[in-house]
């Protein structure tokens, strides 16, 4: 599963690549010219000769691969959010406000990618001027500092359900329970206990898997701001 998800986005992270800087502002070609002239600047004080440090081909390759990797170890996390969030909506029935909360937190990183795609964002809040209007909505470093806030407060609206979520992941058990008594008499107490004690034991593990992600998006959006 692991191997099918790590060719999976290598080939999805080589598509969005391709992409031109003018659709999709990933940035790739500022990093690459930067990290060539560091590069270059490095190699001539310490007197190393060589044509070139890396093409382009190459840096976007290596990119790629860990855009997949990454994309591999958080495969099994995104799959145990999806089953959290159907759990949890579906127990939250009778909250529609909470479901609604819910919904938002999980379809808020899709929304909040979509700031990178320059024609959806950039090109209507800061390159055209409406009418009405002397000058852009936003000038490109407000623009920036508007996407940066928008990954922080998503970040902040995925620790606000959080206890939402814990709280699906552990009715595992009772669903567990109750899926043993439709089987009365083909398993054994300490076997139910096992399976009913599997579930709290793998919270912290759970935990984990929702929380680093979005201490990987923290951080690297932190980084954005100040570079």
């Amino acid at each position: 599963m692991v191997v099918l998800a790590l060719f999976c986005y290598l080939l999805l992270a080589m598509m969005v690549l391709i992409v031109s800087e003018m659709k999709l502002e990933l940035g790739l070609d500022e990093a690459y010219a930067a990290f060539n002239a560091s590069a270059t600047q490095f190699m001539k004080n310490q007197e190393i000769t060589s044509v070139g440090v890396i093409s382009k081909m190459a840096f976007k390759g290596c990119a790629a691969v860990a855009c997949a990797v990454l994309g591999a170890c958080l495969a099994f996390p995104g799959l145990r959010l999806g089953k959290m969030h159907w759990d949890a909506v579906r127990l939250q029935c009778t909250r529609r406000w909470l479901q609604l909360l819910l919904h938002c937190a999980f379809l808020a990183p899709a929304f909040v990618s979509l700031l990178w795609v320059r024609p959806l964002a950039r090109h209507y809040l800061v390159i055209i001027t409406w009418p009405g209007y002397t000058k852009p909505l936003l000038s490109a470093e407000a623009f920036s500092t508007v996407r940066v806030v928008c990954v922080l407060v998503t970040c902040a609206l995925r620790l606000l359900v959080l206890p939402v979520y814990l709280q699906a992941y552990l009715d595992m058990a009772r669903a567990k329970l109750e899926e043993q008594r439709t089987h009365a008499g083909k398993t054994t107490n300490k076997n139910i206990q096992r399976q009913v004690a599997s579930v709290f034991y793998y919270l912290c593990v759970v935990a984990l898997q929702y929380l680093l992600p979005l201490l990987l998006s923290l951080v690297l959006a932190l980084m954005l701001k100040t570079l």
